[in-house]
């Protein structure tokens, strides 16, 4: 015996729907066109990791982000600190995100 317990069937996939039951995506700006679609197969509440892609502002990745929030789901903006031009695009971006619900 290798000291490993084996699953039925049934078990195996209550072991791996409880694994996968946490899940998170990730979203870019690009997404923008096939937010309905991807809205849909998700539950509600789910994480989405929203990426600051390159050619893409933090205004976007805000708008996006807030989108999600609006539609029942949890989302995390990543924010690239090179790719901003102050201070100052920064604390909006937070004060506009915090204002949304999303901390």
């Amino acid at each position: 015996m290798n000291g490993k317990q084996e699953l039925s069937g049934a078990e195996l996939l209550a072991a791996v729907q409880d694994f996968v039951s946490d899940y998170s995506i990730e979203a870019t700006t690009h997404d923008q066109a096939k937010f309905d679609e991807i809205a849909a197969e998700l539950k509600p509440g789910a994480r989405i990791y929203i990426a600051h892609v390159p050619g893409t502002s933090i205004d976007e990745v805000v708008d996006l982000a807030l989108r999600f929030r609006d539609a029942g789901f949890t989302p995390v903006p990543h924010i690239i600190a090179r790719k901003l031009s102050s201070r100052e695009q920064l604390d909006g971006a937070l004060k506009r995100l915090k204002a949304g619900g999303i901390d």
